[in-house]
């Protein structure tokens, strides 16, 4: 698989398959156990599909693992919407328990989601320019042998919808009439 296969799937699709790479990534390290920070992550990508994005990189730029790892002076911290001392503690804490590539592929999807924000995605070059992204976590999912979400899920959502952004939909809606095919 190649970030090419993408270019007519929408950048909301983009990251649904790279949050759902990210879910398999944590599966494979039996790191789904309903851990706090976990969720929290996990629900705050997820807000891409679905809210406004330019909040979501707000909101989740707090808590990637490049900001929450690296020490921040604490008087920073009125900054950031969702950061605090306890709250930065809790996701250092269970970002050491996570594997290298899963903290990257958690910045990487930061990274495609930024990608082209506050463009309107109207030509070949700004429909690619996500594609390094989303290839260093496709090559991160290869290397490291965990499975990817089929990309025919997310052919659904295509980049000829709402400025090459997508419709918003959920994460149920990408695994919708599945038993039906």
């Amino acid at each position: 698989m190649t970030a090419n296969e993408f270019k007519e799937i929408s950048t909301r699709g983009r990251v649904a398959f790279a949050i759902c790479c990210l879910e398999n990534a944590m599966k494979k390290q039996n790191l789904f156990q309903n851990d706090e920070s976990e969720k929290t992550i996990l629900q705050q990508l997820w807000h891409f599909t679905t809210d406004n994005m330019a909040l979501w990189e707000l909101q989740i730029g707090d808590l990637i693992p490049f900001v929450v790892m690296n020490d921040i002076s604490y008087e920073y911290v009125e900054d950031f919407e969702f950061f605090s001392p306890t709250i930065c503690r809790k996701f250092q804490r269970y970002y050491e328990k996570c594997q290298k590539y899963t903290l990257d592929i958690i910045d990487l999807i930061y990274d495609l989601g930024r990608t082209n924000l506050f463009v309107t995605i109207n030509n070949d070059e700004l429909k690619e320019a996500s594609f390094p992204y989303l290839q260093k976590i496709i090559n991160l999912m290869i290397e490291n042998h965990i499975s990817m979400p089929n990309i025919d899920l997310f052919k659904k959502f295509p980049i000829t919808e709402n400025n090459g952004w997508g419709r918003g939909f959920t994460k149920e809606m990408i695994f919708e009439n599945i038993s039906s095919k």
